[in-house]
């Protein structure tokens, strides 16, 4: 899969979300009510997902950009900007705006987009620092 990623595409967008805190409901024997298994977080970072983030991370600044785990991805709309509650049942995404899109690729498109901005600030800063240390050298160099 990260073969096929990496050979397929410049670069791969991907939101840090902590996979161990993911968590199921179940009920408890015992007292018949909604309980937290926290054993399902553990279960998923084991898994193959769990590995495809593992080695997306080892790539980082490479072939992959990693955006974080707050952004607001499933609730931001990226028509008016407006942020709007999604429930985990909803499979829809809907603005007052009149944007509606399926959840996941809307959170999808979210994620390129964010990753995309927040890359470019980073390509920029970084190349405004190269140039500042090349000035700097330049500098030095002349005045010697």
């Amino acid at each position: 899969m990260i073969h096929y990623l990496t050979k397929n595409y410049d670069i791969i967008y991907f939101q840090d979300e902590s996979l161990l805190e993911w968590k199921k409901k179940k009920h408890s024997k015992k007292t018949g009510r909604k309980v937290n298994c926290f054993s399902f977080g553990k279960q998923i970072q084991n898994s193959y997902l769990g590995k495809i983030k593992a080695k997306l991370v080892s790539l980082e600044n490479d072939k992959s950009f990693k955006i974080s785990k707050w952004s607001p991805t499933t609730k931001f709309c990226p028509n008016c900007g407006c942020l709007n509650k999604i429930e985990l049942d909803e499979r829809t995404y809907h603005c007052e705006c009149g944007y509606s899109y399926d959840r996941d690729v809307h959170a999808a498109k979210n994620v390129k987009m964010f990753g995309s901005t927040k890359r470019a600030e980073c390509l920029e800063q970084a190349s405004v620092e190269t140039l500042a240390s090349a000035l700097s050298e330049l500098n030095s160099d002349t005045t010697s």
